[in-house]
């Protein structure tokens, strides 16, 4: 396999990663749900308002936090397609 087409596959599965389950954006300023790990954008509150928009009803949400450390990663993944946009 190709190292641009093993590039572009992990892009991808990146992307996905950062991706808001509720509004499918990249993530902005993220939260974690406490049990059970599901990350939202902090302005996507009906994702996780009561219970998780993933996990649904089995799920009562504890807590949340704000993710730094996805915040760091996001930072980081903006850097990475502004230098590979340059690079076009």
């Amino acid at each position: 396999m190709k190292l641009s087409v093993k590039v572009e596959q992990g892009e991808k599965i990146l992307v996905d990663s950062l991706q808001c389950q509720f509004c499918k954006q990249t993530m902005k300023d993220p939260v974690t749900i406490i049990p059970c790990g599901h990350c939202f954008c902090l302005g996507c509150k009906k994702g996780y308002q009561k219970e998780c928009c993933r996990c649904g009803p089995k799920v009562k949400i504890d807590a949340l936090y704000r993710n730094e450390l996805l915040d760091d990663v996001l930072a980081i993944y903006q850097v990475i397609k502004e230098i590979r946009s340059q690079l076009r």
